[in-house]
């Protein structure tokens, strides 16, 4: 009889009008809108500089030219130098090549998205406005600072779609491709690896739980989900990702001397720490001198001098510690709900929360569990390991991963309520009312993306890398050997470490308020500030500073209207 209930269960799923589980036309179309729209953004953005992108493109250069002591770091991932490896190998400058694997990996993103909502029982309708929304997004992402968060979230986002699917069950391909795709997260960046064994086991859970309270979970009867089945295939997905990750692991452990899959972690942790020290990045905080062929040290930081912490230690560290992860809990909140106008797609999170939770005390299997009701959990599951370490505002880039989910509970959850409000039954027409609902939906998402994509596909404004580019060409002329200090912040972007790595210099670093005697012992040639910096009244003083800008700029007023001053250090 339970067989039979089930079956019959399925039967309608299956027939549910216009539901989508396949390619059409109009994927074929966008997935081509998306990689036109992908390439020009990446050749559009293609001077565009951010700090970690020199520590990618640095550990890149070091793979193609075989220095693997250089190139092994435990704070960056390394996938996305091993892309960036070949193509700078057949002669593409670094940066467009970094631009390239940011278009792919945009691309990546669409792709393992859409294969996630076209398994969550949406309607076609649903599915569209969705992908559609995706593609704005992955566009304007694939222009923004390059980073391996968007390529860490594509991985992701395919396991994903395969550890939900009925077949991660009983199909030994569909858990060896759910490994491999947590393993390639692993590989792009560490917090892959804890965000992989918290979601496949959360997943594991909740599929054994709600088979065991009557549902039928994603086709899946209740002999196909027993205990054992379940934990082998949990079991089975994890093997694969250990081997997909245990030689990079091997390779960082033998590096550092100590068992260690990532040494970003620990420094995550350290830079939050309580403010009785100053728990910065000692790269840009210091002046110090990187090891010998690399530009700066935050190609590898994980051998400079950080303040590590453990809540521990003391009262007032535990203290600190909890109300960190408070105001964590905060901005990732803030996070969730900045993809769309309103907010709604964190609330349409917890509002799947609360819908599953009442289905799970009324009656269990007279509907099939769909993914979107489900879409919490690895939304909740990356959020989770954030929470005691370094996040800000800033960083919406971090929960990429979590758009397709928030769409889906969103998407779900109306067709859900319009379903309600009809015959209740999930294989007939919705309210026309709901269509109207899911274009508002559609501009919600898309209002706030549409002007990012349009500045990347036209170039996106950056101050600091113009400025750096410029004054590195200048200085080149100039002819003066030696080392580059200072930040010279600009635009929220570093002109002192983007001119030493344009100029092909090592960076020795800053401090907040250096002295003109820290600057002189430093051992740099060349002194980078803004115009306005209070340190040029000292420095003009000083016989040991020698100011360019009689040599880089044709007249005062030129030099004046700069916002860069650059002093020669003498020995």
């Amino acid at each position: 009889m339970e067989e039979r209930r089930i079956q019959m269960i399925e039967k309608r799923a299956d027939l549910a009008s216009g539901r989508t589980g396949t390619v059409d036309r109009v994927w074929w179309g966008t997935l081509c809108g998306v990689v036109i729209g992908c390439m020009i953004a990446a050749w559009s953005n293609r001077d565009n500089l951010n700090t970690d992108a020199i520590a990618y493109a640095q550990i890149a250069r070091h793979w193609v030219e075989g220095r693997w002591d250089l190139a092994v770091s435990g704070y960056w991932g390394p996938l996305l130098s091993w892309l960036m490896a070949p193509l700078m190998y057949g002669g593409m400058p670094p940066l467009l090549a970094a631009r390239e694997v940011m278009a792919l990996s945009a691309v990546l993103f669409w792709l393992g998205a859409s294969g996630v909502l076209r398994g969550a029982g949406l309607r076609r309708r649903s599915v569209l406005c969705s992908e559609g929304i995706l593609a704005v997004c992955s566009i304007a992402w694939a222009g923004q600072n390059i980073s391996p968060d968007l390529l860490l979230s594509a991985l992701s986002l395919f396991a994903v779609a395969r550890l939900w699917s009925a077949a991660w069950l009983n199909q030994w391909r569909c858990q060896a491709a759910c490994g491999l795709g947590w393993g390639g997260a692993y590989l792009a960046k560490a917090i892959g690896l804890p965000m992989a064994v918290v979601t496949i086991t959360a997943a594991a859970v909740a599929r054994w739980v709600l088979v065991r309270r009557g549902f039928c979970v994603f086709g899946a009867d209740a002999k196909a989900s027993s205990a054992r089945t379940v934990f082998s295939a949990w079991l089975r997905t994890l093997g694969v990702m250990g081997l997909v990750s245990l030689p990079w692991i091997l390779a960082l452990s033998f590096h550092y001397g100590y068992p260690t899959f990532s040494t970003s972690g620990r420094i995550a942790h350290a830079v939050v720490g309580p403010a009785d020290v100053d728990r910065y990045h000692p790269f840009a905080r210091v002046f110090h001198t990187p090891a010998a062929g690399r530009i700066t040290s935050w190609e590898d930081p994980s051998g400079m001098d950080y303040r590590y912490w453990s809540p521990m230690e003391s009262a007032v560290y535990r203290s600190h510690q909890i109300g960190l992860i408070k105001q964590n809990a905060e901005t990732a909140v803030g996070l969730l709900g900045s993809f769309d106008s309103v907010g709604v797609g964190a609330l349409a999170l917890f509002g799947a929360v609360v819908s599953l939770g009442f289905r799970m005390r009324r009656s269990g299997g007279n509907r099939p569990i769909l993914l979107w009701e489900l879409a919490w959990i690895p939304v909740v599951c990356l959020t989770v390991l954030y929470l005691p370490v370094y996040l800000s505002w800033f960083d919406q880039r971090y929960f990429f991963f979590a758009l397709p989910f928030m769409l889906a509970a969103c998407f779900g959850g109306l067709e859900r309520f319009g379903e309600q409000t009809g015959t209740g039954l999930a294989a007939t027409p919705i309210p026309s009312w709901v269509g109207v609902a899911q274009g508002v939906l559609f501009l919600v998402f898309l209002a706030p993306n549409l002007r990012p994509m349009a500045l990347v596909l036209d170039g996106a404004p950056d101050p600091a890398s113009s400025y750096a580019r410029d004054m590195a060409t200048r200085l080149k002329g100039l002819g003066i050997p030696g080392s580059v200090a200072g930040s010279a912040i600009v635009a929220g972007g570093r002109t002192g470490i983007y001119i030493a790595y344009l100029m092909d210099r090592p960076w020795l670093g800053d401090r907040i308020k250096p002295t003109a005697d820290e600057i002189a012992n430093s051992g740099a040639a060349l002194m980078v500030l803004t115009r306005r910096d209070a340190l040029q009244a000292e420095l003009n003083r000083d016989p040991r500073f020698e100011d360019l800008d009689g040599n880089l700029f044709k007249s005062p007023r030129d030099a004046e209207n700069y916002a860069l001053k650059v002093y020669k250090v003498r020995p």
